[in-house]
């Protein structure tokens, strides 16, 4: 991830700390061709989409030869065609003499191995050697099948603005929800009801322009998403889709073109479209899961800073319930608002930055890759969440690799190739 980039270039980050014998009998150019990094040697680490930190980050391991590799998640944030590249690489090491403990949520990613351990709650289920499976079908491979709808054609034509019906009534919708400390499901009205649209006009960025470094990301980019729709875009790894995550919630500026949410320039709307990273823990940047939801909810000092924060006084018990309720939105047990971020999961730590996300109320909602590090019972609450919060008229953006379940969620799909957005 990029908390693990050392190097100034990709070439520098791989041999990073090798000795200069060992730099110069590694054939690296093979070896970037190998994990799908051909050609990118001189690129800035920096510059890498999440998907190619990760390929850097096997790279990397495989130039020291290690007996052992520990592949944790590695494939997360990775398109389809490269997690199965990446998968066909890590069963091919073992015949090189290097062992393989892959850590996955996936079970077809575990299918692949020949031994499986199972883990729950820190206890070992199952330690089971895998049967011979059968030569894959191509549907197998393709995975299930893809029910996304054509871009830009709602699959809903008669909900409108608010998650109401063209009779003014509900159409059946509930409104959002969450769990309360005793497990129960607690229904209300959110204040989430949102009347404004995000309008991408004809946006194109490239970095360092004018210079030697001069790259172009995005070159023509133009969507609306109106309030209580849901929108997935994917792109292979590498198209600009984290850049135009971060253009659109006024981060970044583009080189070209506009990005308005009611009519208003974004940059002078920074905070009212919230963005869930690629890397949890870049976003996370208080001490304990308490300080950090109720930071991201616009209380508390600004980091950095001792000046406070606050959109009005909050008592301790208001603070309470504010985190409690967030916590329980995403499926975290209140019981870990005082624990540390560190000491959080990768998975625990992408829900504690929603939450602090939820609890803000933004207009838009923005994910990268959100299904990251999540299990299956994780990302189902997650589109659940999700998809209430849609019906109460928030706008999601979703930007994934992961397509499972996104369908349910998502009633627009678009798809970003080589910086046009289609």
């Amino acid at each position: 991830s990029e908390l693990l980039v050392l190097g100034q270039n990709v070439a520098e980050d791989v041999t990073w700390g090798m000795s200069e014998r060992d730099v110069a009998a590694l054939d690296l150019d093979a070896l970037l061709e190998r994990v799908g990094l051909a050609g990118l040697a001189d690129a800035d680490p920096r510059s890498l989409s999440g998907g190619q930190l990760q390929r850097l980050a096997l790279a990397g391991a495989l130039a020291r030869s290690p007996r052992l590799l520990i592949s944790d998640e590695s494939t997360a944030m990775i398109d389809r065609d490269g997690r199965a590249d990446m998968l066909d690489l890590l069963a091919s090491l073992p015949n090189t003499g290097i062992a393989v403990v892959h850590i996955t949520h996936d079970p077809a990613e575990a299918a692949r191995a020949d031994r499986v351990i199972t883990i729950r709650s820190g206890r070992i289920l199952s330690d089971t050697r895998a049967a011979p499976s059968p030569t894959p079908t191509d549907e197998a491979v393709a995975g299930p099948a893809q029910r996304h709808t054509s871009p830009e054609t709602p699959r809903d034509t008669s909900r409108l603005e608010g998650g109401t019906d063209r009779e003014g009534g509900t159409g059946g919708m509930t409104p959002a929800s969450f769990l309360n400390a005793d497990g129960e499901r607690i229904w209300g009205s959110p204040t989430l009801i949102n009347t404004e649209h995000l309008w991408a006009d004809r946006v194109a960025h490239t970095y360092d322009l004018g210079t030697p470094w001069e790259k172009p990301v995005l070159r023509d980019v133009s969507l609306i998403l109106e309030p209580g729709q849901a929108m997935l875009i994917t792109g292979d790894n590498g198209s600009g889709k984290t850049t135009l995550s971060r253009i659109l919630t006024g981060l970044l500026l583009p080189t070209w073109g506009a990005v308005t949410l009611g009519g208003k320039p974004m940059d002078g709307r920074v905070g009212d479209v919230a963005l869930s990273m690629q890397f949890a823990r870049l976003q996370l940047q208080r001490p304990s899961v308490r300080t950090d939801i109720l930071a991201a909810a616009g209380h508390g000092p600004l980091i950095g800073s001792g000046v406070g924060r606050r959109k009005n006084a909050l008592s301790r018990e208001e603070g309470d319930r504010i985190v409690e309720r967030a916590m329980s939105l995403v499926g975290l047990d209140p019981a870990l608002a005082s624990r540390g971020i560190d000491d959080l999961s990768g998975g625990q730590m992408r829900r504690v930055a929603l939450a602090g996300l939820l609890a803000s109320d933004p207009r838009v909602l923005i994910l990268d890759e959100p299904m990251a590090g999540l299990d299956a019972a994780s990302r189902e609450l997650l589109i659940s969440v999700l998809d209430e919060r849609r019906r109460a008229g928030l706008s999601v953006l979703v930007i994934s690799h992961d397509l499972e379940g996104m369908d349910d969620l998502c009633d627009t799909h678009r798809h970003l190739r080589e910086g046009v957005l289609t």
